[in-house]
């Protein structure tokens, strides 16, 4: 399960030290000097270590990024924009690179996601269906729901609670339906009920307790 934009394009974002300077343009505020363009077609040296804050500017001329900087890199507390003008991220940002609390939008303005980032990656947060309720929270790997986490229905009633690895259920959990009701604890592989389980009906009898085997009861 990916965020937001692409993976490519997030990656692209996420490290902004890496955009080819070609592409982009610099602008800044510099530690106590004043630069002077003689002529329209003047070159300069400017030392990226002496500016506070910076942005980066999509071809366009439209912000890409504005905030804190450190060697002409993306430092502390900053935004980065769509190229139509649209906040994707504010948070914190370490060598360029989205690292620490931090919060990402979608296209529409609603939080997507909020918590925690590791170069450049979603972590330990939460995510948020378009209503605001949450969605999901937990931990997270390469973009995916990995570790232990809890996933919720959109009208806020849990879903599932346990470990997930790459976006599915796995090992040991609990599932529920909508209106709340216990359908199953135990383990699960690949998103499936596997190994030993218990399964329950709508009244909350046990329908079968023992093992499954990738979804399917084993009955003896």
């Amino acid at each position: 399960m990916m965020l937001g934009l692409s993976w490519t394009t997030q990656k692209k974002l996420a490290r902004l030290g890496d955009v080819p300077e070609q592409r982009i343009k610099l602008e800044g505020e510099a530690r106590a000097h004043l630069v002077e363009w003689p002529s329209p077609s003047s070159t300069f040296h400017v030392d990226l270590e002496e500016f506070l804050t910076m942005r980066f500017l999509w071809p366009s001329g439209s912000v890409l990024y504005e905030g804190g900087s450190q060697g002409g890199q993306p430092q502390g507390q900053g935004k980065v924009f769509l190229e139509d003008g649209t906040l994707w991220y504010e948070g914190e940002f370490w060598s360029g690179t989205m690292n620490g609390q931090g919060t990402l939008y979608r296209e529409d303005g609603s939080i997507l996601y909020q918590g925690e980032f590791s170069e450049g990656l979603i972590s330990n947060g939460q995510e948020y269906y378009s209503n605001g309720a949450v969605k999901y929270q937990g931990q997270f790997a390469d973009g995916a729901y990995s570790g232990r986490g809890k996933q919720y229905y959109p009208d806020g009633q849990l879903h599932y609670e346990g470990v997930f690895y790459e976006g599915l259920f796995s090992e040991k959990g609990r599932l529920f339906t909508p209106d709340g009701k216990l359908l199953y604890q135990g383990y699960f592989h690949k998103g499936l009920y596997h190994d030993e389980g218990i399964l329950f009906a709508e009244n909350g009898e046990v329908l079968h307790a023992g093992a499954f085997n990738h979804g399917e009861m084993v009955v003896d």
